[in-house]
């Protein structure tokens, strides 16, 4: 015969009589055992979860960090030595993402006033720091493409495959063109 666990095992005082814990569900000793173990298991498969997906994060964050140096030798392989401009300065690629954001905003039928709102009410405030901000823009902008039902990864290979099929010639034109009107 099995025991059956009391009460104070499982953290419930019948000191006022059991009429008063009508909601208490008495189990036994192997059944409550049984759901230790179950209890167990699944912490420890959580555990296991948890450690391999840090190490593929860690893998992840590798491919990552490579694929953003690949991008940034290109942009200076692109751009760099055109009139002594140098691409991989923070104003330039600054420059180059207020423009890509604001063409990506352009295509979802955001208007000119919306964004000169979000222009006001951002410079009206104290600026804040590189790290948390890229973290921002980061976050923010992988909600929007899962809201857009975009995969980012494949969007930035299928641009990074589209631009680098294009020559020097095109982005130096694209270049002194955006600098005849003071980008």
């Amino acid at each position: 015969m099995t025991s059956v666990v009391t009460a104070h095992i499982i953290g419930i005082d019948l000191s006022s009589g059991p009429d008063v814990h009508s909601e208490l569900v008495w189990i036994s000793r192997e059944k409550y055992d049984q759901m230790l173990r179950r209890e167990k298991e699944l912490l420890e498969a959580n555990n296991r979860y948890l450690e391999r997906a840090r190490i593929a994060e860690g893998e992840e964050r590798k491919v990552r960090d490579a694929r953003q140096a690949a991008i940034m030798a290109w942009a200076h392989q692109a751009f760099g030595g055109i009139d002594g401009f140098d691409p991989c300065t923070v104003e330039e690629r600054a420059r180059r993402f207020i423009e890509e954001s604001l063409e990506l905003v352009q295509s979802l039928d955001v208007t000119k006033e919306e964004c000169q709102k979000v222009l006001d009410y951002v410079f009206d405030r104290p600026a804040g720091e590189p790290f948390q901000e890229a973290g921002g823009v980061a976050l923010t902008f992988a909600c929007l493409a899962e809201v857009l039902n975009i995969s980012i990864c494949e969007a930035e290979i299928a641009e990074f495959d589209r631009v680098q099929s294009k020559s020097r010639e095109h982005f130096e034109a694209r270049h002194r063109a955006k600098m005849e009107v003071g980008l």
